[in-house]
């Protein structure tokens, strides 16, 4: 018997547990892969160059205050 299918034969009670815990699972995963995009995100603002960041519409200062920003922000 699988762990789900056990799960399912206790009741009602242990399937929500489940169904929450994956659904935890989940949305940490989620927010793991927004904070590494993030992270690349602005380690790449920080790499472009002037005529770069003149082409984005942003100045090198506003560039470096994003860059600078936590990931979880």
């Amino acid at each position: 018997m699988n762990t789900y299918a056990a799960i399912r034969s206790r009741g009602s009670g242990w399937r929500q547990f489940a169904e929450a815990l994956l659904s935890g699972v989940r949305l940490a995963a989620d927010r793991i892969q927004l904070y590494r995009q993030r992270s690349r995100q602005r380690s790449s603002l920080r790499e472009l160059d002037e005529r770069l960041l003149d082409d984005i519409g942003i100045t090198r200062e506003q560039a470096l205050d994003e860059a600078g920003k936590p990931f979880w922000r």
